[in-house]
């Protein structure tokens, strides 16, 4: 539990990858182009913490999604071709899935509002590996 005397669940993602599957060498074999990478890893991303939430029985999916991060997402979904879900994607909650509501509590903030909120606060900041990274 936190401060707030929440339950938590922090777990790593690459520790829930499917060993089988050599998802990164999928990832490089059979996708060409960079935008193509990106849409599986975030597709990829999500489904692990819908199968992660499932099987630990929450009902929340709190992201770090923030301003920055949402507004690079819709100009490539725009880009792609996908507007309609647009409003979907940058809602504060997006109840989609019947069994894990996603929740952005960050949707407002921008990164470097964040980074330096941190750094104000002396909090460590985590960094999740970048395509290029990986």
């Amino acid at each position: 539990k936190n401060q707030l005397n929440y339950p938590l669940h922090i777990v790593s993602i690459d520790e829930n990858l499917d060993n089988e599957s050599h998802f990164k060498d999928l990832l490089f074999q059979k996708t060409t182009s960079m935008t193509a990478r990106e849409e599986l890893i975030r597709r990829r991303r999500l489904k692990l913490l819908f199968d992660i939430a499932k099987r630990e029985n929450c009902t929340k999916l709190i992201t770090g999604d923030n301003c920055t991060k949402l507004a690079a997402q819709i100009l490539s979904d725009m880009a792609q071709g996908k507007g309609a879900h647009v409003a979907l994607e940058c809602n504060f909650t997006d109840t989609r899935n019947d069994s894990v509501t996603i929740v952005r509590p960050f949707r407002e903030i921008m990164s470097k509002e964040i980074a330096m909120y941190n750094r104000l606060n002396s909090f460590e900041s985590l960094q999740n590996a970048d395509i290029a990274t990986m």
